[in-house]
């Protein structure tokens, strides 16, 4: 596919990426919040992100009448918790493009994976790799589009084949995965999203993930270490909270 290709839009690499602290794992000093709770550790090695949640006290259920109240809370909640998912896939398989395609005429949620579905079994395009796709409608025009995110080979397969609008492709470094996840996942808690799930991907990209519980921060750290095999780390979230106490580790799988 060449440059002047009337369905290709403008292209380049999207600087996105913000550092995080860069820390010390031996030297990360958490015990912010001396009350007592269980502290669970969630470790996504293939994606290099740690999670350590320490909770206080217990939670009470809540009636009827407080749930609808927080349904808008929830929704944002599990729009956390896709980006997230999404960060941890899109590190895990090393996507490393961001295809985004457009289509001439007004098209349902239905439609777009019927097109999308056709496009990976062609001739053409097969094998793609590893991908995530995330549907969203367009701020001017209100039309859907689908921004993919995949690896380089795969896009320009998918690019060269899409005949129901336009293309816009863009490179990505390891470092612009996050952010771009949270970009793309702006619209998670929005009731205007397109229905269904927020994203689909391939079978089988979900990367492994353990969960283990232990009685101390100190405690969880060092399994920290020994599970990700790792002494250094970037400290992306330290919240503190009357419900606990959350801190989201993350590093570049293979280094140590």
């Amino acid at each position: 596919m060449t440059k002047s290709d009337p369905r290709r839009r403008k292209s380049g690499k999207r600087d996105v990426s913000k550092k995080p602290v860069k820390v010390r794992l031996g030297d990360l000093d958490l015990a912010t919040d001396k009350r007592k709770g269980s502290v669970q550790v969630r470790v996504v090695r293939d994606a290099g992100i740690a999670q350590i949640y320490s909770f206080v006290g217990r939670i009470r259920a809540q009636q009827p009448s407080q749930q609808i109240q927080n349904a808008d809370r929830h929704q944002k909640r599990a729009k956390t918790r896709s980006i997230r998912s999404l960060q941890e896939i899109a590190r895990s398989s090393k996507l490393d493009s961001l295809l985004t395609l457009t289509f001439r005429e007004d098209t349902d949620i239905k439609t777009a994976k019927k097109h999308w579905q056709q496009a990976l079994r062609s001739r053409k395009v097969k094998p793609v790799g590893p991908y995530i796709v995330i549907p969203e409608y367009g701020e001017k025009n209100g039309r859907l589009h689908l921004h993919v995110l995949l690896r380089r080979h795969g896009a320009t397969r998918i690019a060269g084949y899409w005949r129901h609008g336009h293309f816009a492709l863009h490179d990505l470094d390891f470092e612009d995965l996050d952010p771009m996840c949270a970009y793309l996942g702006k619209y998670f808690a929005e009731d205007n999203r397109p229905q269904q799930r927020r994203y689909w991907a391939s079978r089988g990209i979900k990367p492994e993930s353990k969960t283990k519980l232990v009685l101390s921060e100190e405690a969880a750290v060092q399994l920290v270490q020994r599970l990700a095999g790792i002494e250094d780390a970037e400290l992306y979230h330290d919240i503190l909270s009357g419900f606990g106490h959350f801190v989201d580790l993350r590093w570049k799988p293979g280094e140590k």
